[in-house]
């Protein structure tokens, strides 16, 4: 389970707020689902896409069993809450055996066996599983492999499996809005791989981009190069 912290959530506010990633990834669901779908997002995490399919789509479901999380979302919402969308913290394995969705989105949850247990039982129609195309993470210093992963070998599995998979593939914008030198220090602290890799502002400056915004004066660029890959429920093997 990801587990937040208090400023990893004001970073992932900052960038959600800046950028247009979020709404780029709803557009994309759009293409792939029908507007009349009831839509579960699982591990929806800060609610920011969840958010961004109550436009679309007939109903949303935002699930995480981050309490931490949950609550940053609902804090943002404060009184806006779409009609259509309901939010429950609670844990997706632990869903009651009726609770049904015509569509699944896992964005960037668990494993595929994971995901695939979740969908068998939950979803009556499409599974959206939206991964990674990239094998390094992207915020850090040094060049630090990823282990989750990929969207390459999640279509392989899916593959043999006997699973075929519709992919779009996307590179939105996501970097990271920095309020000062010592917020882009802390950045960079918070996700570095290595716990004893000295962050200096001399080895991050170069990365950075000065705006002129006098609320984000620093920005790091980055596109994130994902996949979105739909299947159908049916189509997952008995366990």
């Amino acid at each position: 389970m990801y587990r937040w912290t208090p400023e990893m959530i004001r970073f992932l506010e900052d960038a959600a707020d800046q950028t247009e990633y979020y709404r780029s990834l709803a557009e994309a669901l759009c293409e792939l689902l029908p507007a009349n779908a009831r839509i579960c997002d699982v591990g929806c995490g800060l609610g920011h896409l969840a958010e961004q399919l109550c436009a679309s789509f007939a109903s949303v479901t935002a699930l995480d069993c981050s309490r931490l999380a949950i609550d940053a979302f609902q804090a943002r919402l404060g009184r806006n809450v779409p009609k259509n969308l309901q939010i429950l913290c609670a844990d997706a394995f632990g869903l009651p055996e009726d609770l049904t969705f015509d569509a699944m989105i896992f964005c960037y949850f668990g494993s595929l066996p994971e995901i695939l247990h979740v969908a068998q039982r939950h979803c009556t129609g499409s599974v959206i599983v939206i991964r990674r195309n990239y094998e390094r993470h992207r915020f850090d210093v040094g060049a630090h492999p990823r282990l989750r992963a990929t969207a390459a070998g999640t279509v392989q599995t899916l593959r043999e499996m006997g699973i075929e998979c519709r992919t779009i593939t996307l590179q939105p914008e996501f970097g990271q809005p920095l309020r000062s030198m010592e917020d882009a220090l802390r950045f960079f602290r918070l996700y570095r791989r290595d716990p004893v890799q000295t962050v200096a502002w001399e080895s991050i400056a170069p990365k950075l981009v000065e705006t002129g915004d006098a609320a984000f004066p620093y920005y790091f660029p980055q596109r994130k190069d994902v996949s979105i890959l739909k299947f159908d429920a049916a189509k997952i093997p008995q366990e």
